[in-house]
């Protein structure tokens, strides 16, 4: 993440209409992963419910970038 960071490639949660409920009954927003590449906005396709699951997208989200340095060998 700190190599992505020193290269201007940033991913962030865009939030959604549309909305889901947890285990304790809130009501919250599904996200989309925006990824903002040296001013470039990239916005994804899938949606992510606001836990683990967008935590885990955002690792892919910036281990591609990282990969892509050397070739996506790392993948």
């Amino acid at each position: 993440m700190r190599w992505c960071f020193r290269n201007n490639i940033t991913a962030y949660p865009l939030p959604q209409q549309e909305t889901y409920r947890t285990k304790s009954g809130r009501r919250k927003h599904y996200v989309k992963i925006e990824i903002n590449c040296d001013g470039k906005l990239l916005l994804g396709k899938q949606e992510y419910e606001q836990e683990q699951e967008l935590t885990k997208g955002l690792q892919k989200v910036y281990a591609h970038y990282y990969a892509r340095r050397f070739g996506n060998k790392l993948m």
